[in-house]
């Protein structure tokens, strides 16, 4: 987000809760909400899953249909792509409309991302 570069959300929802909405105890953090704030594809919203059960009765059994019906995936060793990842993450940015450059968001000095992606932040 801070960067510029678009996104339309997860492609996925599901939702394990005990609060009901009907009650109020869910507080609006439903798909829908989730949507209206970028975290959710608007295109995979039909597809959401809201289980409204106890974690403790559902992770179990959604834990164990996991590991039964998905075999082992290859490791994918992120540590070892970080150059290549990091110079995808600055061609992302160089290429979004902003008014920062990407030497100002991943360049040298210390301090946070968003402390030296401001012009005037003294760095």
């Amino acid at each position: 987000e801070i960067m510029g570069i678009s996104e339309k959300g997860h492609d996925y929802f599901i939702q394990f809760t005990d609060a009901r909405p009907d009650t109020g105890g869910l507080s609006g953090a439903t798909p829908s909400e989730a949507m209206t704030w970028g975290k959710v594809d608007p295109d995979q919203l039909p597809d959401t899953i809201v289980c409204y059960a106890d974690s403790t009765i559902v992770m179990p059994i959604l834990t164990a249909y996991a590991l039964e019906t998905v075999g082992a995936r290859p490791l994918k060793r992120l540590y070892d792509q970080r150059d290549s990842l990091l110079q995808d993450l600055q061609d992302d940015y160089a290429k979004a409309s902003t008014p920062h450059h990407s030497d100002d968001i991943l360049g040298g000095g210390g301090g946070t991302a968003i402390g030296r992606g401001t012009p005037d932040a003294g760095h």
